[in-house]
């Protein structure tokens, strides 16, 4: 699973990059099935106005 976000959304490039990773770091953990780890991952995220949608073809995310 990969990371996307809709092409629509118009992001500061260093933002976009910050969340891409974050949300490569969940993708591992729950490949890990470290559960709590990619709760907190998402909590972070969540914290900083994105929410995420999983999906069979990988993780969008959006902002709120």
């Amino acid at each position: 699973m990969e990371s996307k976000r809709p092409e629509s959304a118009a992001v500061d490039p260093a933002f976009a990059a910050e969340i891409d990773a974050l949300v490569a770091q969940r993708v591992e953990a729950k490949k890990s099935k470290d559960w709590e780890r990619a709760d907190a991952v998402r909590a972070q995220l969540k914290s900083k106005g994105v929410l995420l949608e999983d999906g069979p073809a990988g993780t969008i995310w959006k902002l709120e």
